[in-house]
């Protein structure tokens, strides 16, 4: 099987393409997925949160009645995805997809890899690189392992090739353990851990480094101008930056387009005061990046306090970090 235009992003949350995952229960899913979407566009109340929860426990007890287990665990995997993404709760998440396991795992429910690979997904996010090891191992042992030979042909984005290390990899083996393996890469990049020391040049020709912003708060924003949920927090990022930047607050904008020229001309149409990096793709591929954008939130030891960080929540960790009262 060859695989192309692969983003990593959706081989370790296989769901979010939800109109080809869940085609064939779009009676069912499709009402619940749409809500969902609609939620992750903005801000949500609780009893919206709390209806489109219900709907999907009212989809999984009617499968569950008809003996459908794969749309069972289908419901659940969308359940814990919409914790850990929506709600930034890993480990809630994780809580959700082990009962699941506890009571399907031992079934042939080709859904059930997905399981594995959210699980895996979530503890990278936690830093337990244990945690994505023993799921890997469980998942060998599974009677949903999908172990196949396959040549691994992935790309960055759209058309950069890209190679993925798969250090445990045998002459057969799993599309499923190669994004877990990914996700126990990750684990180093998680909060907690020391911010690798990268080094840049900006658009305006300057050198920079993270050890030269040690002292300050820093964003490391890898972005794209097309990418939705980045796009759509621009505007808090310029209110935040020019809000925080004199009080010891830095942003280092990575931009991911291959095209470096047409990213400049987007940041000064939008005013991105901050340094910008461009045409620097190895930057990303140290962090385990592979087309996605995401954002890394580091202390004035050079340690990660967060990642993904939008909307209030950045001005919130500012203000305890920079002992803003």
């Amino acid at each position: 099987m060859k695989i192309r235009y692969l983003c990593i992003a959706l081989v370790v949350s296989t769901l979010a393409c939800a109109s080809s995952t869940f085609a064939q229960y779009a009676t069912e899913l499709a009402p619940v997925l749409s809500r969902l979407q609609s939620l992750s566009h903005g801000v949500y109340t609780k009893a919206e949160w709390d209806q489109a929860m219900q709907e999907l426990d009212a989809v999984d007890q009617k499968a569950a009645d008809a003996g459908d287990l794969e749309l069972v665990v289908q419901s659940r995997a969308i359940k814990a995805m919409a914790i850990a993404d929506m709600k930034r709760d890993p480990r809630e998440a994780l809580r959700v997809l082990d009962e699941t396991r506890k009571q399907y795992g031992g079934q042939k429910i080709p859904a059930m890899r997905r399981v594995f690979v959210q699980q895996a997904d979530y503890y990278g996010r936690l830093g337990d690189a244990a945690g994505v090891q023993r799921v890997m191992e469980e998942f060998r042992k599974n009677p949903n392992y999908d172990a196949t030979q396959y040549p691994v042909e992935l790309y960055e984005g759209r058309d950069t090739p890209m190679l993925i290390t798969r250090p445990f990899a045998a002459g057969s083996d799993s599309i499923s353990v190669t994004s877990m393996e990914v996700a126990r890469e990750r684990t180093q990049f998680a909060p907690g851990n020391l911010f690798p020391d990268l080094a840049w040049t900006d658009a305006s020709g300057a050198s920079g480094s993270i050890e030269s912003l040690r002292g300050k708060v820093v964003l490391v924003d890898f972005w794209q101008q097309a990418w939705t949920p980045w796009s759509r927090d621009l505007n808090n990022l310029r209110g935040t930056y020019a809000r925080y930047h004199d009080l010891g607050f830095e942003v280092v904008g990575v931009a991911l387009d291959r095209d470096a020229e047409a990213a400049r001309a987007f940041a000064q149409q939008q005013q991105m005061a901050w340094p910008l990096v461009l045409g620097q793709p190895e930057l990303a591929r140290r962090l385990r990046l592979f087309g996605e954008a995401s954002n890394f939130l580091v202390d004035q030891n050079g340690v990660i306090v967060a990642r993904n960080v939008r909307g209030a929540d950045l001005p919130a960790l500012l203000q305890r970090l920079l002992s803003i009262r």
